[in-house]
């Protein structure tokens, strides 16, 4: 694709998008205070306990990726 067709795809996109991101609904926001579905107080969320399993999962990918793309460099 030559970037003459790049633009014919990419410039309608940006409009589009603009003009929904302008169209939203003009409502007010909630008054302060508790928010509409929020968890009642004391419910553990699972991201609250589980964070370490989260980073340990991505210590462990790029730990990988790191090694994988030194393998691919070093040509062993």
């Amino acid at each position: 694709m030559g970037p003459k067709l790049n633009n014919l795809f990419i410039i309608p996109f940006m409009i589009l998008y603009s003009t929904v991101s302008f169209a939203q609904d003009g409502k007010t926001p909630p008054a302060p205070g508790k928010a509409p579905g929020t968890p009642p107080p004391g419910l553990v969320l699972p991201i609250d306990d589980n964070v370490w399993v989260l980073i340990a999962a991505g210590l462990i990918l790029g730990i990988y990726f790191t090694k994988k793309g030194i393998s691919k460099t070093s040509g062993s």
